[in-house]
């Protein structure tokens, strides 16, 4: 074997360590990024005491709901994973004065077909029990309750475990250990936030890093000005910055007997500017730009496929998002709603991976892939991160038989996608060649409230895969959900 093939070897064995951790960690955070969205119609529907009014007079409020849900999805290989779970959620809220408190238990047992767990962990009661708990202080209600007047002005602070969503969702849209807080006065709003995330039940989005399902620790601060009192234009501005306090910063791949020590970190900082309001009575929108800077630590494997010394490089990278809601006056009655959102983020044509440090950016290059700790809709069965990527959403949904009992609260809708590649030559979260077009999905969803306490969710996606997949995955790609809830 000659020089040139040891180089070849090397180079695809890393890349196929690389391709199984990307598998396993798209599995992870496929589960992740699918309770986040159920958990959105959930709070819409049961209501999570988050966005509760304060009376004048104290209040206890509880309460339970319970869901048992089936799911089938598939990754890179063609694999179905099928996974079967109960999940019941405890809680309670109390409110006086302008004073809240907010305690949520949750009680999720996953229990998965054989060798189909996301995360290696297997069936069980999954962490946390109480995933949510805070403390919240709001001004404005504490002066209506002793005078009897509405304050012009407005603070507030909140603090404890609870959920954090940052401006648009795509920084960060995560469970944190965190204090926010902010005021108001004459529309301008400005609003702080210092967190750090639960490390036992956060997913990282460098799926290299060890244990990056249960030992993860990443901190937050973030401020964000605001006007709020304009109708088409309501402007808003932000920076976020993340630090990696993560302490198992250092990991060995062994390829061929030879070692890749590989040291990780990754700082990040968003800045962003965005606007949204309504265009009429009919139509509003949602536009938001972000920049992404700080530093990551390269790939530890050279340019020849052997072991080279990593160096810290700087991240240069964007994101953007922008969104129309219409909202007809002739479908008022059937709540007709028609929605289009364009998603993009910067790829690296030298990463060999977009989010992992482990076969990642080059040495001594600039980090141009976008990473980071958010949310962003594109779709139930690939659902590739916001790396690299194009991502075009055009969407309606409807109430069939609004005026009809049984059927009256059962709506129904699809969303579908065009996926491309920002970059041909450049990684996003699923394999791909050089080529540009990812394919095309379409996502079909029905929520049916029953009765009061009891509702049924489906949610059903199938991808057709463009030139960019390679042809061993090219399968069409299927995703389904079914889930009964139960509220008490």
């Amino acid at each position: 074997m000659n020089g040139n093939d040891i180089v070849t070897v090397g180079l695809l064995a890393a890349c196929g360590v690389a391709v199984s951790i990307r598998a396993t960690a798209q599995d992870a955070q496929t589960l992740e990024r699918i309770q986040h969205s159920l958990e959105e119609n959930e709070q819409l529907r049961y209501g999570s005491g988050a966005d509760l009014t304060l009376g004048e007079n104290a209040r206890v409020l509880f309460g339970a709901f319970s869901t048992f849900s089936v799911l089938t999805t598939e990754d890179d290989d063609g694999h179905t994973h099928s996974l079967r779970q109960t999940d019941t959620k405890l809680w309670t809220d109390f409110s006086m004065a302008g004073h809240e408190v907010y305690a949520r238990a949750r009680f999720r047992y996953q229990n998965f077909s054989s060798g189909d767990s996301f995360d290696g962990k297997g069936d069980g009661l999954t962490d946390p029990i109480a995933d949510r708990y805070w403390y919240k202080f709001d001004y404005r209600d504490a002066h209506r309750f002793s005078t009897g007047e509405t304050s012009d002005v407005d603070g507030w602070i909140q603090a404890g475990r609870q959920q954090v969503t940052w401006a648009s969702g795509i920084p960060l849209s995560k469970d944190l250990y965190s204090v926010r807080g902010g005021g108001e006065v004459a529309g301008f709003s400005l609003n702080g936030l210092a967190g750090r995330t639960p490390p036992r039940s956060t997913v990282d989005f460098d799926a290299s890093r060890p244990d990056y399902t249960g030992d993860v620790d990443r901190a937050f601060l973030g401020l964000q000005l605001s006007y709020d009192r304009g109708e088409v234009v309501q402007p808003y501005a932000y920076v976020l910055n993340q630090d990696d306090k993560n302490n198992q910063d250092l990991a060995t791949y062994t390829i061929n007997f030879i070692p890749y020590v590989t040291r990780f970190l990754y700082d990040s900082t968003y800045f962003g500017l965005g606007s949204r309001g309504q265009l009429s009575g009919e139509v509003s929108y949602r536009l938001e730009a972000i920049r992404e800077v700080g530093r990551s630590v390269s790939t530890p494997i050279g340019a020849n496929g052997f072991p080279t010394t990593q160096t810290e490089d700087a991240i240069d990278a964007w994101a953007g998002q922008l969104r129309v809601s219409y909202a007809p006056r002739w479908g008022h009655d059937n709540g007709v709603l028609m929605e289009s959102e364009l998603l993009t983020a910067s790829g690296d044509s030298d990463r060999g991976q977009s989010s992992q440090t482990f076969g990642g950016n080059r040495p001594g290059t600039r980090d141009r892939g976008f990473n980071a700790f958010g949310f962003a809709d594109t779709g139930l069965a690939l659902a590739p991160d916001l790396s690299n990527l194009l991502c075009l959403r055009v969407g309606a949904s409807a109430l069939p038989y609004p005026h009809r009992g049984f059927f009256e609260k059962m709506r129904a809708g699809v969303n579908g996608y065009v996926l491309d590649k920002l970059s041909h030559d450049a990684p996003i979260s699923v394999a791909t060649t050089n080529d540009r077009f990812v394919g095309f999905e379409s996502d079909f969803f029905v929520d049916w409230q029953l009765t009061s306490d009891v509702s049924i969710e489906a949610r059903y996606g199938i991808f057709l895969p463009g030139d960019a997949i390679p042809s061993a995955q090219d399968d069409v790609r299927q995703f389904l959900y079914m889930g009964l809830s139960y509220a008490f």
